[in-house]
């Protein structure tokens, strides 16, 4: 049984198909890649199966269990956490002061959320900080806990914002584009950094990206969207080279061979 198991899943803006019966699946410990030039469905299809937009039809499952049209928070309290290509962070709270607001977030009611920041102010909260000290941790960001989240850097960010996400995510960890914004060793040492993680915890993950090169060395699989639709899946080092990955990339008359380059929004550092 998938961790994660996506069916025939449809998302519909009034006469435009986003998503057009995707069909994929995520294992426990597995890194799975979602590609595709710019306005493919990758964020409809996160934001669909993570609880933030309805399906129009199809189902997610988690673990077996149905959790179609789930809101965030229960999905969140079944263990599911994500990222956002833009970092949330409440920049007037510290480091460590983020990562507690997302573990709240996952064990309370949303009526809660508005009483979060002064709860977060009060005595009595080791338990809560100890534990987001031990997300920050897990990326490598415990140093900068008490920093002010407005004076850290994008890939530290990019980290507290894998951090906030860790503190939900005991089963799977959605991301998207966390290395958007990243050139070069940064961008490496985020994909090695999500690679370790689900190796070590057996957590599945999704990652959403336009970093070509990053998907293709650290995720064990690849699927790619094109208007909705799946055009392919399998190893990634196969799938980039087939002729529809490539022509959907970079346009109809380029044969086998040219990897999917920066047309349409892709880019491809070296890994």
């Amino acid at each position: 049984m998938p961790l994660l198991q996506v069916t025939d899943l449809a998302r519909h803006f009034g006469g435009v198909k986003a998503l057009d019966g995707v069909s994929m699946q995520v294992e426990s410990g597995d890194v799975v890649g979602l590609v595709g030039p710019n306005g493919s469905g990758k964020t409809t299809l996160v934001n669909t199966v993570t609880g933030y937009l309805r399906a129009t039809s199809g189902t997610v499952r988690l673990d077996g269990t149905p959790v179609t049209n789930s809101k965030p928070n229960r999905l969140a309290a079944l263990g599911v956490g994500r990222t956002y290509q833009v970092p949330r962070l409440f920049e007037s709270l510290t480091v460590v002061q983020n990562v507690m607001a997302a573990l709240l977030f996952s064990k309370t009611k949303p009526s809660f959320w508005r009483g979060l920041v002064p709860m977060l102010d009060r005595r009595g909260q080791d338990d809560l900080r100890g534990t987001a000290l031990a997300a920050l941790e897990r990326v490598d960001m415990a140093h900068l806990a008490d920093r002010p989240a407005s004076g850290i850097s994008l890939g530290e960010a990019r980290r507290a914002e894998i951090a906030r996400a860790l503190v939900a995510a005991q089963r799977l960890l959605v991301l998207d584009e966390p290395a958007a914004g990243l050139r070069g060793t940064e961008a490496k040492d985020i994909g090695k950094l999500v690679a370790e993680i689900a190796k070590r915890e057996n957590v599945g993950v999704l990652l959403i990206d336009h970093n070509v090169a990053l998907v293709r060395a650290f995720c064990s699989h690849l699927v790619v969207l094109d208007f909705g639709r799946v055009i392919a899946a399998g190893q990634p080092d196969e799938v980039v080279r087939r002729r529809e990955v490539v022509e959907a990339y970079l346009g109809p008359g380029h044969g086998p061979g040219h990897g999917p380059g920066n047309g349409n929004g892709a880019t491809t550092p070296a890994p």
